[in-house]
């Protein structure tokens, strides 16, 4: 045999002259998967770097190789695999190379999608009692209540996150107006039953996010801004009453009948009036 066979295989010469050509191993150290962000987007899960060495002829052979993944658990490896939402994964690994015994990780990696940090700020809106849902949206021009609320509060849903010193860092989170829906409740409440529009007495309200598709805490950590001037021991933020329901006024017609008006006051004149 030549040297650059007994380099890379492992030869075994039976008692009836027959060569077995053994497929060489491979080791595996480790993987390196860095956690990521969510960002509304697939995010594909790939090691920074995957360290194994193959025996024999391995350095030869290593562009070749192929590294694929699945999640632990599921029966089909991809070298594409993507995931979304903000979570913990636990990734198994596979890797093949020409000649060589295919290696699949027997503990799984674990892969981080961290949840984005999310300041919701808004203004006050008002309504005038009364008012039904149909004639606040033919007003704003839009289609839900929830629409209604993000135009006339002037709602804002700014994602961040904080970088190695601890500094705010604005970004961007794809579908995020989708993902965020708002509804009216009662002030105390943490996140209660949305209020019928058009059936609440004067008063101010709160306004809240809703679940729309999934659960936002997988997702997301929630926050509403919180004006740094508010007077100590007041912890409100900017949501507390953001829905402010005004009185209607009412303009009351007096219709006098046999009465006599004397310096703007009305008087009985002792003749019976018209009914009609």
């Amino acid at each position: 045999c030549s040297g650059m066979l007994g380099h890379n295989y492992n030869i075994t010469v039976d008692k009836n002259g027959l060569l077995t050509v053994n497929n060489a191993q491979m080791t595996f150290d480790r993987a390196q998967i860095q956690s990521k962000r969510y960002n509304g987007q697939n995010q594909s899960v790939a090691p920074d770097y995957v360290y194994y060495t193959l025996q024999g002829d391995g350095a030869a052979l290593k562009d070749q190789a192929k590294v694929s993944y699945r999640l632990h658990g599921e029966s089909a490896y991809t070298e594409t695999l993507e995931v979304k939402d903000a979570q913990t994964y636990q990734i198994d690994i596979k890797i093949e190379a020409p000649n060589h015994e295919v290696f699949e990780t027997t503990s799984p990696i674990n892969f981080t999608v961290e949840k984005i940090n999310v300041e919701i700020t808004m203004t006050q809106a008002t309504k005038t009692y009364g008012d039904t849902v149909d004639d606040l949206l033919a007003d704003a021009g839009v289609s839900s209540f929830s629409d209604w609320l993000k135009k006339m509060c002037q709602i804002k849903v700014q994602p961040y996150y904080l970088d190695s010193d601890g500094k705010r860092v604005n970004c961007e989170v794809a579908g995020l107006d989708w993902d965020f829906e708002f509804k009216v409740i009662k002030k105390g409440q943490g996140n209660g039953d949305a209020l019928e529009v058009g059936k609440n007495d004067v008063g101010t309200y709160r306004v809240y996010h809703v679940v729309q598709g999934h659960n936002l805490d997988v997702n997301y950590v929630i926050d509403y801004y919180q004006d740094p001037d508010l007077a100590e021991g007041d912890e409100h933020k900017c949501n507390y009453d953001a829905y402010k329901i005004i009185k209607r006024e009412v303009a009351v017609e007096w219709v006098t009948q046999g009465a006599i008006e004397n310096d703007n006051k009305f008087e009985y004149s002792g003749a019976a009036p018209d009914i009609k």
